[in-house]
């Protein structure tokens, strides 16, 4: 066996090996599962799903799809294929939104900010600012989980006497709802396809924020199973 197609092989294996011992660390009950490197087209479905559902969280600047491919069996033609613009749906739920009102609009406020919360060991998703440069002023949108909202509050009230700023307010019961996948990245429209999916549902959207390969709202946890259900219909994930 080539030693580089060995070393890829072996990679799979670790992350199989850390995901879990982590698992078992944290209490959970692991069913024996048998890894069967020669099953290929186990493998393939393995790459497929990182590339649909894990890609967006993990670097991709030094991966080498052709090499995945061509170690995997998978034709270069399937590589490059980015006709198919969203390739995956992914949610999480008890999200909890925390907004400032009237932040001043100066350089270092943001830093303060989202330096105090992680000395807290608070872990923040979304964020997503808007300036009103004739006030001087801004607000500021973040998420993070429910479990942390209590102990974000108390961070920004700390902070008072540091920076500037309106009011705070705050909403839970939310979830985090993305479409993923690399092809979007060519192909205008995919925004303004899923934002329109979700109005003709009746869902609203909290936030939203975006990156080269995803696109993420927030909205009712109630409505959760909806707009995931909605946005496979209408982006044809079943025949993926």
């Amino acid at each position: 066996m080539p030693k580089n197609r060995l070393l890829y092989k072996l990679m799979f294996i670790c992350l199989i090996v850390l995901s879990v011992n982590a698992s078992a660390a944290s209490g959970a009950k692991l069913m024996h599962m048998e890894v069967d490197l020669s099953n290929q087209e186990s493998l393939q479905r393995g790459a497929r799903t990182f590339v649909n559902y894990c890609l967006s969280c993990h670097a991709a600047a030094y991966m080498r799809y052709n090499r995945m491919g061509k170690d995997l069996g998978i034709s270069e033609d399937v590589l490059n294929n980015e006709n198919q613009a969203v390739t995956g749906v992914a949610y999480s739920k008890d999200e909890a939104k925390v907004t400032i009102i009237g932040l001043t609009d100066q350089p270092g406020i943001a830093a303060t900010i989202f330096n105090s919360l992680s000395a807290k060991s608070i872990n923040v998703d979304m964020i997503v600012q808007n300036n009103f440069i004739e006030r001087e002023e801004t607000n500021l949108t973040f998420t993070v989980p429910v479990s942390d909202l209590k102990r974000s509050l108390s961070v920004l009230d700390e902070l008072k006497g540091q920076i500037a700023f309106e009011k705070v307010i705050s909403e839970d019961n939310l979830s985090k709802v993305s479409i993923i996948g690399a092809g979007m990245r060519n192909q205008p429209g995919i925004a303004a396809k899923m934002f329109d999916c979700l109005s003709k549902n009746n869902i609203n959207i909290e936030v939203i924020s975006t990156s080269e390969i995803k696109i993420s709202v927030l909205i009712d946890m109630a409505k959760t199973e909806a707009a995931v259900k909605s946005l496979h219909q209408i982006f044809e994930l079943d025949k993926l």
